[in-house]
C-alpha cells in the first residue's frame, strides 16, 4: 500500500543511500562501523551511559518549575475549574 505522504517522507530524486556516503566520509567512518581499535580508544573516555544522581529529584524539579509563567497559568486554570465545580453545581450538568 502506497502512502499518501510518500512525496513528503521521501522526496523525489533523493536517494538516502547516496546521501549516506558523503556523511560517512565526513565523519571518517564506514558502513562496517568502528574498528576494534577505535572502539577501544573511545571506551577510554567511559561507557556511553547516564549515571543517576542519588535520591528522588522530581519534587525539587517541580518546585523549580512552579514559578514559570505558563505553569502558573495552568495552575490558575485548574483552580478556576475546581471552583466552578464546587461553587456552580449547574455547571456540572453541562459535562
Amino acid at each position: 500500500m502506497k502512502s499518501r505522504h510518500e512525496a513528503w517522507v521521501r522526496p523525489p530524486g533523493l536517494d538516502p543511500e547516496e546521501a549516506a556516503e558523503p556523511l560517512l566520509r565526513d565523519l571518517h567512518s564506514s558502513r562496517a562501523g568502528l574498528t576494534s581499535v577505535e572502539a577501544w580508544q573511545r571506551l577510554q573516555y567511559g561507557r556511553n551511559e547516564l549515571r543517576r544522581r542519588g535520591g528522588r529529584r522530581w519534587p525539587r524539579e517541580l518546585a523549580r518549575q512552579f514559578p514559570h509563567p505558563l505553569a502558573l497559568l495552568l495552575w490558575l486554570a485548574a483552580a478556576l475549574l475546581a471552583a466552578a465545580f464546587v461553587y456552580a453545581p449547574p455547571f456540572q450538568k453541562l459535562l
